[in-house]
């Protein structure tokens, strides 16, 4: 691995949280974007080029309440997926509007993750040790999840 450059985040996003990318359509011209969380309900689309904060989406419910904690970030089927930190929820949002369509309960994975953690003689899992990494292949339809200092990555069939 060769460190190429480094590129500080562009105001307003006050620290790197997630991060994914997309390829849009803008101006009928497809167009790489990346797409970053900051622990806010903002979800910022950035320039992959020159690094510029295009816009800003806020975040919301179907109650119109913000949602923030947003981390880990993954473009799954055109819908992104961001896990609340320090829950065992992922949001599924609508990136056009920035509506949380659903909420996905991992709350039976966290507690197994919690189970092979007091196996090991760890105790129980600590409160910080929770679900912190999405991925997705598109051509299995399996997702894996992952979380902090876990031992393990689950793989699901998205049905």
């Amino acid at each position: 691995m060769n460190l190429q450059k480094t590129v500080p985040l562009p105001s307003p996003i006050r620290e790197g949280w997630g991060l994914t990318h997309r390829i849009d359509i803008e101006n009928g011209t497809p167009v790489l974007n990346y797409y970053v969380s900051d622990g806010t309900e903002i979800i910022y689309v950035m320039d992959s080029v020159n690094f510029t904060v295009k816009r800003k989406i806020p975040i919301f419910d179907k109650n119109n309440q913000p949602r923030d904690y947003l981390n880990e970030l993954e473009f799954i089927e055109g819908r992104l997926w961001a896990n609340i930190y320090l829950t065992n929820m992922i949001a599924v949002i609508n990136i056009e509007t920035g509506q949380v369509e659903e909420f996905i309960d991992f709350t039976e994975l966290v507690q197994y993750a919690d189970q092979l953690y007091r196996q090991k003689g760890l105790g129980s899992l600590p409160h910080d040790r929770c679900l912190n990494g999405i991925a997705y292949d598109a051509k299995s339809k399996h997702l894996y999840i992952t979380g902090k200092k876990w031992h393990f990555v689950a793989e699901i069939s998205l049905n």
